[in-house]
């Protein structure tokens, strides 16, 4: 017969189980409502306030804590601030614990575990529990917990459901601050259709059409991948600024006198610069790609100059690092291809620079081979090698995929979004290749890819063919690095030289010392400039004094840290000299003149202007010069430069009031339409603020217009201007414009005309694609006409799809504004067709109708393209 104390035991027993029953059926209960719990919070535009204290409610019914407290990241300085705390009255003391928690490092603690840590009190008596609040990688806060008395951790189920509630609670705070977003990106629009009331329908529905990429970019928004993409995309602007001031001084640099060596590094300069911008707009063709939308050129290049162009772009990095860099193109096939050059540097370019960004020692090689040839031409077999850090077999798998490196140390260590090997497979693939890789950890990495391509008809780079030498010739190569070696010998055999290879001077002296050697049997040396034995120098001397030897012909190969040091390799007695990365045009230089064959033309290193610097006269002006499109500040800025005027840019007219508010101009070269403020309003400004000074000085400015209407001049200056230039402006025009106004010392009274300036070479026809003669003698040289060229192919590229934009959603406005400054840089670039189409596409979108908006635009498309074409073909002769 039971007691009385096991009737009460069985009494408490029946209790606590009924208690757990009622526990996990709330528990069951809190599972089966999270959707809707996440429903009501997440979607709840009222923000934290309404989010943090239904977390509490949802909590109180799991476990009793005592006192509880939610800290979130400030977003601004991603600092922890208190965002909610129960009991209310409780804040000082919570807020005391938590700088305690915080200074011993606790707070690091809970968000390294990601889970529901305990930690005691200040004074040891109670215990609390901290939780990170976080969503993916994205920490978003962390709660903490005052346990009840005599309570030193939760049960795991309690615990494991606290994990889930704090998981929504960060997925509904991200959806929070998103909506937020939305909300102020929503007013700022509102706004703006507010200020356009002339516009006041098509405002509407840009406005509706912004409300949707807006909402869809919130259903987006848990994807962190699609975030970082999206905040790159809205950066690349911001960061293509500073890269086009490198681009323009660039050009400025390759219009002075320099000499072979300084020409190459200025024009490697703005070959990386462009290079950069491409990376920058790495994001974007990534979303084209994605979306379908991305579609390949089909134009005649050079894969030669393709390649080495893109091993000139690392030179920097790896000389730096100690690392040897290769470029090697099998000299037997065909180099005149067919295809989209652009993307496939891109791709040469994203896997070379993870090459080099991964390799510390060693070398890294760059290789186009003959894979097999196709009823059209040929495929190449692209193989970039490096002796870098290698990849783990188990990643190798995920490589190519978005965002993503080896692992996360890779990413701290090394940068990088890891988007340049998904944006390379995906070209890759959409030209209807394949590609792979090869990787070893602590050995390196190869990364493959094959593409086809057809060959060019009437090719303007035909595949170089090996002359007949005069007479045998035999070239002693010596260089310690193995892969230098293997690709001298391959080309100088493809020109029928013959090679013997030696590793270092001293196994090369020791060939060269041989009793047996017949004299003659070596007709040249090449040699590295640095032998891990001894220097080239003093490898040539101990060469000059073996019998037999003393006038061989010695021939040094220079890295960059050489070719920066600006060393004659003549003035130290060797007979020629080439650079790495090795290039098979330099090397049938180096040939030709050991057998004295004609050598091809070296480059221009003076620019024509140079031969008459020295007699113009000395100039001491500054010129301010106003202008929105970047092609037409470059010119200007070089020809006012060259011209020894001091020469600053702005960009618009509130930039150019700001910088006539700073600073005293001799001249200030105005474009008339911009955005901001156009050119006779910030005259008007700039006048207005002449007069508040009471000041004598008048500063002349001129108005630069494409327009050449009657009564334009009378509107310039009855605006205040002193004159007008109309675009395009020439050299000459410009400068003695400059002359004109700057030598003119009285500043007091009004100015009279610009002094009339007709071009001495007739105007061509509008159906010219480019007056090639006129822009030649314009810029000074050929090479400085190609890359201001090509930087206008950049911008108008853009414009275009600007354009095409515009016209999806009607705005006549927008349309007539690119087609305004297409005009403008192609009128500079004498690209008359160009600007022709431009001028009409300008005129008829305010009212003309849609088909004949279309069939502008269509005409403009088609000279674009015949201009790019032109180009590509131009010899620069």
């Amino acid at each position: 017969m039971k007691t009385e104390d096991d009737i009460d035991a069985l009494k408490a027993r029946i209790s606590r189980l009924e208690d757990n029953r009622r526990y996990i059926q709330n528990a069951l209960e809190m599972v089966l409502s999270f959707e809707d719990f996440f429903a009501e919070i997440g979607g709840d535009h009222s923000g934290l306030d309404t989010l943090l204290p239904e977390a509490k409610r949802r909590i109180d019914a799991i476990f009793p804590f005592e006192m509880l407290a939610f800290y979130m990241v400030d977003e601004q300085d991603a600092s922890f601030r208190p965002a909610f705390f129960y009991p209310r009255d409780c804040g000082d003391t919570i807020r005391q614990e938590v700088d305690a928690m915080v200074e011993k490092g606790y707070f690091a603690w809970a968000i390294r575990e990601r889970r529901g840590v305990i930690i005691s009190s200040r004074d040891h008596s109670r215990q609390y529990l901290l939780h990170v609040i976080a969503y993916h990688d994205q920490i978003k806060g962390m709660f903490g917990g005052l346990l009840p008395v005599g309570q030193t951790t939760l049960p795991d189920t309690a615990m494991t459901l606290l994990s889930i509630i704090l998981l929504h609670v960060a997925n509904a705070a991200e959806s929070i601050a998103y909506t937020n977003l939305l909300k102020n990106q929503s007013l700022l629009l509102e706004h703006q259709v507010a200020e356009r009331t002339l516009a006041l329908t098509q405002s509407q529905q840009e406005l509706e059409q912004a409300i949707e990429r807006a909402n869809a970019l919130a259903e987006e928004a848990q994807a962190a991948s699609r975030a970082k993409g999206d905040f790159l995309a809205k950066m690349s602007h911001e960061l293509r600024t500073p890269l086009n001031g490198i681009i323009g001084m660039t050009e400025v640099a390759l219009s002075t006198p320099l000499d072979a060596n300084q020409r190459q590094l200025v024009e490697i300069i703005g070959r990386e610069s462009f290079s950069l911008l491409r990376q920058i707009n790495d994001v974007l063709d990534f979303s084209k790609i994605e979306s379908g939308k991305l579609e390949l050129e089909k134009i005649d290049f050079d894969l030669r100059r393709l390649m080495e162009e893109v091993g000139e772009s690392f030179i920097f990095q790896t000389s730096e690092k100690g690392v040897e860099l290769n470029v090697f193109i099998d000299p037997s096939v065909p180099t005149a291809l067919v295809g989209d050059p652009v993307r496939l540097r891109q791709i040469l370019l994203n896997l070379s620079g993870n090459a080099v960004k991964f390799t510390q020692t060693g070398e890294i090689v760059i290789e186009a081979v003959l894979d097999h040839r196709t009823d059209d031409g040929v495929c190449m077999r692209f193989i970039i090698r490096d002796t870098g850090v290698g990849i783990a077999q188990e990643n190798v798998a995920r490589i190519f995929s978005s965002f993503t490196q080896a692992d996360n140390t890779t990413t701290r260590q090394y940068g990088g979004t890891g988007l340049g090997t998904t944006i390379s497979k995906q070209l890759v693939e959409l030209m209807g290749g394949e590609i792979g890789v090869e990787s070893q950890p602590g050995e390196g990495s190869t990364f493959w890819f094959k593409v086809a391509f057809p060959i060019q008809s009437g090719s303007l780079f035909p595949t170089p063919e090996a002359a007949p030498l005069p007479s045998p010739l035999k070239i002693l190569i010596v260089d310690s690095h193995a892969t230098t070696s293997r690709i001298i010998a391959t080309y100088l055999d493809h020109l029928g030289v013959s090679t013997e290879i030696a590793a270092d001077a001293g196994q090369a002296l020791a060939r060269l010392s041989e009793t047996d050697m017949p004299e003659g049997a070596i007709d040249a040396i090449i040699t590295a400039a640095r032998l891990p034995d001894m220097d080239g120098l003093a490898f040539k001397e101990r060469v000059r004094q073996i019998p037999g030897f003393g006038h061989i012909a010695m021939i040094v190969v220079t890295g960059l840290k050489e070719l920066v040091a600006g060393r004659d390799a003549r003035s130290l007695g060797f007979d020629n000299s080439f650079s790495k990365p090795i290039k098979f045009a330099e090397l049938k230089r180096v040939v030709a003149d050991l057998t004295g064959a004609p050598a091809a033309a070296e480059p221009q290193t003076v620019s024509p202007g140079a031969s008459t610097k020295s007699q113009t006269p000395v100039r001491d002006g500054h010129i301010l010069v106003v202008d929105d499109y970047l092609v037409n500040q470059q010119v200007a800025f070089m020809h006012l430069t060259a011209a020894g005027f001091r020469v600053d840019l702005a960009e618009n007219g509130r930039q150019a009031v700001e910088a006539c508010a700073r600073n005293r101009y001799d001249l200030v070269l105005m474009d008339v339409q911009m955005p901001i403020l156009n050119g006779f309003d910030a005259t008007a400004k700039i006048r207005q603020r002449e007069r508040g000074k009471d000041s004598r000085e008048r500063t002349p400015i001129i108005a630069l217009t494409a327009n050449a209407m009657k009564g334009d001049e009378q509107k310039c200056l009855d605006a205040g201007m002193d004159g007008y230039l109309i675009k395009p402006v020439h050299r000459h025009q410009l400068i003695k414009t400059a002359d004109h106004w700057i030598g003119l010392k009285p500043r007091s009274g009004r100015r009279q005309s610009v002094p009339d300036d007709k071009p001495s070479t007739p105007t061509p026809p509008a159906a010219v694609v480019m007056d090639t003669v006129v822009a030649v003698d314009e810029f000074g040289d050929a090479e400085t006409v190609k890359m201001v060229a090509r930087q206008l192919i950049d911008n108008v590229t853009g414009q275009l799809e600007t354009i095409r934009q515009a016209m999806a959603r009607e705005d006549r406005e927008c349309i007539r504004q690119e087609s305004h400054a297409i005009k403008g840089g192609a009128a500079t670039m004498e690209a008359r067709a160009l600007s022709t189409a431009a001028a009409h596409l300008e005129k008829i979108s305010p009212s003309g109708t849609p088909a004949e908006i279309d069939a502008g635009f269509g005409d403009l498309e088609n000279r674009f393209n015949q201009f790019r074409e032109f180009l590509s073909q131009w010899k620069g002769s």
